[in-house]
């Protein structure tokens, strides 16, 4: 059972998916991690306004997983430990401001070498779905980080009909463009942006 209440549940966060082949490779991961938890946090209109709803493990797999549970269940071996005293300085200096965002203001990520999320292949606006799409912002040894983006609002282009092309804009005087208008045999022409119509003897 997860504890939602439990300050440290960044922490566990970070230490459950960061990757730790090597404390260098897991304080860039961890970071990274721990900045898009943070922002999510700060989301709370798009991912929830309670620990419960922003770390839900539908989100965040490590959420509950057995590295989690390791860390509830003090079963650490020596070098987890090392790794979960660094994944606790990386939280504090991450909610507190002092480590900056490496990931661009990233809000997804994922392993793509072991899962392929929908979102992960919509990294353009020409591959946007539902008027989303993920451009890429940041990739560790562990992780690719993604950025939630609302495909931008294009103003229409105002067409002018087909008929309304072939219709000739006349310049000068009216009474000169009406004279050329009639000596072309024009139905009907521009003139100072409004349409006149020409009646043919």
């Amino acid at each position: 059972m997860v504890n939602y209440q439990d300050p440290n549940c960044r922490a566990k966060l970070a230490f459950a998916e960061a990757d730790k082949s090597s404390l260098e490779n897991f304080d860039k991961d961890a970071t990274a991690i721990l900045h898009v938890a943070n922002t999510r946090m700060n989301n709370p209109n798009r991912f929830g306004e309670t620990m419960e709803e922003v770390f839900t493990p539908k989100q965040f797999n490590g959420v509950g997983s057995n590295e989690w549970n390791k860390v509830d269940t003090d079963k650490l071996t020596t070098d987890e430990k090392e790794f979960y005293k660094r994944a606790l300085q990386l939280e504090a200096g991450v909610r507190n401001g002092a480590i900056e965002d490496p990931t661009d203001g990233a809000d997804h990520y994922a392993n793509m070498e072991i899962s392929n999320p929908n979102w992960g292949n919509m990294r353009t606006e020409k591959e946007a779905k539902d008027g989303k799409y993920y451009p890429v912002k940041a990739e560790t040894s562990g992780h690719t980080y993604f950025k939630e983006t609302n495909v931008s609002k294009k103003k229409k282009e105002h067409k002018v009909p087909e008929e309304k092309k072939m219709i000739p804009s006349i310049k000068g005087t009216f009474n000169e463009a009406f004279g050329e208008a009639r000596r072309r045999n024009l139905k009907e022409f521009y003139y100072n942006g409004n349409l006149i119509e020409v009646k043919l003897k």
